[in-house]
């Protein structure tokens, strides 16, 4: 794609903007194809990004189904987590770029949220989020108090 000058550390590009006379130096025609990377970069057209949106509004709506649906709370939260992943997998490529970022930078980025992730979990684990502390009445409302006042006998005509 480019050839090389007689000069070291010069080079001409024929794709260049510039006359195939015209010589760059090193950094220069760096920065010119680093400059044609971008003008590469993927972008898709409003209608993947209206289906992808449609996709995630069709994902929000079956989160907040759930509970309506399913009686069963031992499925509901693996199931949330599972959407929230794939929704998190659709945000980050699709939206952000990461699907066609280099590896090393949606590597640093989906690392970190792994990161995060077992973080999370090693904070909920020494709350002891994961067992079960045998209390009945967790979701249930506080009983209704019943109790009659009594007459204060100090009081007068008591």
């Amino acid at each position: 794609m480019s050839t090389s000058s007689p000069d070291e550390g010069t080079e001409t590009l024929p794709s260049s903007p510039f006359s195939e006379h015209d010589t760059l130096t090193a950094e220069e025609a760096a920065n010119l194809r680093a400059d044609e990377g971008l003008n590469r970069m993927v972008h898709h057209s409003d209608m993947i990004y209206i289906k992808v949106g449609a996709v995630l509004a069709v994902l929000t709506a079956i989160e907040i189904a759930l509970p309506e649906l399913l009686n069963n709370g031992k499925i509901y939260g693996p199931l949330l987590i599972a959407l929230m992943i794939i929704k998190f997998v659709m945000v980050a490529g699709f939206f952000m770029h990461l699907r066609y970022d280099g590896k090393e930078l949606s590597g640093l980025f989906y690392g970190g949220a792994i990161l995060a992730v077992i973080v999370y979990v090693a904070v909920l684990s020494t709350f002891s989020f994961w067992t079960d502390s045998g209390n009945q009445n967790f979701t249930s409302p506080p009983p209704i108090q019943t109790t009659v006042p009594l007459e204060d006998p100090a009081a007068p005509g008591g």
